[in-house]
């Protein structure tokens, strides 16, 4: 509804402001897009940017919606963006003849927390978070039982609100666990319960890999190590910078996983505190500025 309520929008606003000739939608509705935009595509446009979040799976499976949306990326003013190499990798191999390129992500604008340069232990335990929206495939379903069973793996520390009421009724029983913080959190709220872990979990089962994790920006804006499983972004940025670690896929591991963990203090901890830094550094907003404003040149 919101494509299609913007291609007028646009127009209505085009005929007071002529001299724009570049749109840039963010977070399309791309089958309908490729739909209205040949017949509603305002003349003094040259170039419309599209963010698209997902993979092309969901675009072949249906001939008729694939050959609909080879015919607009082939289009010499529309371009593609999306967010990892991972899926740009996927779309440019299904749609050779499309220009598509990846648009670098600013999300860490600026650096909130300064990293300690030795983490001691503050703790008895290891701390260890999962943040943000509460929703199946983040492993909680299977986390709490764990930790419940073996307390002495570390404290689980589980924060936000449910995404859905579909997940707020299968996931009832973290109502009655102690270490669940059930509310929307700020953002100052978010980095403020960050800031307290040892490690920021991104163990998501229900997740195409291929696409970016916002808790890892979390975690290098407050400097604290993730731990992720060793597939698409996550496996790759922790792999690249070691700025976390690689968890097995098998649950039967993680009790022995996790009862391994560095502990902050720790030599091994703090390399990955630099890993963190070097992560963070990397993808800083004034690091990536020119890469983002250059991906929109023609």
């Amino acid at each position: 509804e919101g494509t299609y309520k913007s291609i007028f929008a646009v127009r209505n606003y085009l005929k007071k402001n002529p001299s724009v000739e570049k749109l840039f939608y963010f977070d399309v509705h791309l089958v309908l897009m490729a739909l209205i935009w040949p017949l509603f595509r305002p003349r003094n446009i040259r170039q419309l940017y599209v963010y698209y979040l997902m993979g092309p799976e969901r675009v072949k499976r249906f001939r008729l919606i694939n050959f609909v949306i080879a015919q607009f990326l082939k289009r010499h003013d529309v371009v593609l963006f999306l967010r990892t190499q991972e899926l740009a990798h996927d779309w440019k191999k299904d749609f050779p003849n499309a220009d598509i390129r990846c648009l670098p992500s600013l999300e860490i604008s600026e650096v909130t927390i300064e990293p300690p340069k030795n983490q001691a232990v503050v703790h008895s335990q290891i701390q260890l978070g999962v943040l943000g929206q509460i929703r199946l495939g983040k492993g909680i379903e299977w986390l709490v039982p764990l930790f419940q069973t073996y307390p002495h793996l570390g404290d689980l520390n589980i924060c936000g609100a449910y995404s859905d009421e579909a997940a707020e009724i299968k996931l009832s029983n973290l109502k009655s666990y102690p270490a669940f913080i059930n509310k929307f959190l700020s953002e100052n709220e978010l980095l403020g319960l960050a800031a307290e872990q040892d490690y920021l979990l991104m163990l998501y089962d229900d997740w195409d890999p291929r696409m970016e994790g916002a808790v890892m920006f979390l975690a290098a804006k407050v400097s604290k190590p993730v731990i992720v499983y060793d597939e698409g972004w996550c496996g790759r940025m922790v792999r690249t910078y070691n700025n976390g670690l690689i968890a097995p896929k098998n649950k039967n591991e993680m009790m022995d996983f996790f009862k391994g963990l560095p502990k902050p203090g720790s030599d091994v901890y703090q390399q990955l505190l630099s890993g963190v830094i070097s992560f963070k550094c990397e993808h800083s907003g004034d690091k990536l500025k020119n890469a983002f404003l250059e991906a929109f040149r023609d």
